[in-house]
């Protein structure tokens, strides 16, 4: 492991709050969303005529034509299989910035196409992991799906293990620069980032520092150095109690939060309560984007029987503009990318379909 727990004593206390937050969390309730928060005067500013032309072009693919190689790595460490499929693109020296992707319960390597594409087409490579024991293999045959996750994420094993494997994905990533392939010498290990869906987006902030008291009140948290932002969709609830056992000082990179105002299968009108890690992030770059009527599914596409995908392009659209705009803004450095995320440009392309929430460091 690349970067070891900080306050080794305090990891059983960990480990237990992380399978907590696994049985309180998974498909969990809703909450007010409080009011947004005042403008700042030192907010990048941005032209109407920018903003427009940005968005369209965050919008679009980009200029790369995107291959994908699946590979099916073993941690021989661990005794455990890491699948993943990597999109990048097919033409260009680079370096590109490379993105991580941990997905929700249920999901695979074959998830969230849309993203990896539209990402490696505006030159970056996304590498989709799968998690085994909390994968589509884990639910595969299974008469009630939901009851099987509920039993998945009862076991303490599985969440420490999908961190782990974002990790070890790190790692391959690192061969993968340095070995034969279409990827050798192509990759930027300096830009590294990391992204979840539902649980993903707990293994995302794991990896990006968020840490648990234990017992004991110590704190442990596994942030890697090599992760430099984070994109957080569809975080689920924990329960109140275990909430207050999550610390948030170790979060140093920017993030992107993204949410919904629906719940996962459940009627329209509902708010989801996301605003946790946006709310208690401090020092450093946030945004928060809330969709209206969207539900987590909209992020990584419908499985689980969830079928309500009609409006899901639509939204899909503002997904991979503000992802695309958040990975120029903060692997790149592009200063038009965070004037439009945090001058008013995302806040006008979104009108009426929700709304974006800045915190500047």
């Amino acid at each position: 492991m690349s970067s070891p727990p900080r306050g080794c004593a305090g990891a059983a206390g960990w480990l237990a709050a992380l399978a907590a937050l696994a049985a309180g969390a998974a498909l969990a309730g809703a909450g007010r969303l409080p009011a947004a928060e005042p403008p700042r005067e030192d907010r990048p500013a941005i032209s109407p005529d920018s903003a427009l032309a940005l968005a369209e072009a965050y919008k679009r693919p980009g200029t790369y034509p995107v291959e994908a190689v699946r590979y099916d790595w073993f941690d021989a460490d661990r005794q455990r299989p890491v699948l993943a499929k990597v999109y990048y693109p097919r033409h260009g020296s680079g370096p590109f910035p490379v993105i991580v992707v941990s997905p929700g319960l249920g999901a695979s390597r074959e998830g969230y196409e849309y993203l990896g594409r539209h990402w490696a087409s505006h030159g970056y490579v996304a590498v989709h992991v799968q998690h085994a024991g909390s994968d589509s293999a884990a639910l595969a045959g299974k008469s009630d799906p939901q009851a099987a996750i509920q039993q998945i994420v009862q076991d303490a094993r599985i969440p420490i293990g999908r961190v782990l494997d974002i990790y070890f994905a790190l790692d391959q990533v690192a061969a993968l620069q340095g070995g034969p392939g279409p990827l050798q010498g192509r990759l930027d290990l300096k830009s590294m980032a990391v992204a979840g869906h539902h649980f993903g987006a707990w293994t995302a902030l794991f990896v990006a520092g968020m840490g648990v008291l234990g017992q004991d009140r110590e704190e442990t948290s596994m942030p890697d150095p090599r992760i430099k932002a984070a994109l957080v969709m569809a975080l689920p609830l924990p329960q109140q109690k275990e909430a207050r056992r999550f610390t948030f000082e170790q979060v140093k990179v920017p993030c992107l939060h993204m949410a919904g105002t629906r719940e996962e299968g459940g009627g329209a009108g509902q708010p989801a309560e996301r605003r946790l890690a946006y709310a208690r992030i401090s020092g450093v770059d946030q945004y928060l984007l809330t969709l209206d009527a969207a539900d987590s599914q909209v992020f990584a596409g419908r499985w689980l029987g969830l079928t309500d995908a009609e409006k899901d392009p639509f939204y899909q659209e503002h997904v991979k503009a503000a992802s695309t705009a958040f990975w120029d803004a903060y692997l790149r450095h592009d200063a038009a990318a965070r004037a439009w995320l945090a001058g008013g440009g995302l806040a006008a392309a979104l009108g009426a379909a929700g709304r974006v929430e800045v915190k500047l460091r």
